[in-house]
């Protein structure tokens, strides 16, 4: 489970939250309709637009990018980023660098 504090959220660009719409109190009193209508169709869209995808390479190539030993490679295969972990020394950096925390150390691997 990825939570935000696993997160580097510096490679994220801030966007606000959407806000929901509701029916007045006074409305509400003579009525049964929902309360929480919800979001329109595109508010919604957007919304899901801010979603971090936690846990999930995008192949951004940060890892790649900030990795001292050049340990990390793309499998053409695959099409994922591989580690070499007969070059990596553990540094750790690949790790604070990924955005999404999709980078993490298995044990016995």
């Amino acid at each position: 489970l990825v939570t935000l504090a696993d997160l580097n959220i510096n490679y994220f660009s801030r966007s606000p939250r959407a806000k929901a719409s509701h029916i007045p109190v006074s409305n509400r009193v003579s009525d049964f309709r929902e309360v929480n209508p919800g979001l329109p169709r595109e508010a919604a869209i957007t919304e899901a637009e801010r979603c971090f995808h936690c846990g999930n390479c995008n192949l951004c190539e940060n890892c790649y990018v900030f990795c001292p030993d050049i340990a990390i490679s793309l499998d053409e295969e695959t099409g994922s980023l591989i580690i070499d972990r007969t070059i990596c020394k553990s540094c750790g950096i690949c790790i604070k660098e990924c955005p999404r925390s999709a980078v993490f150390w298995e044990d016995g691997s």
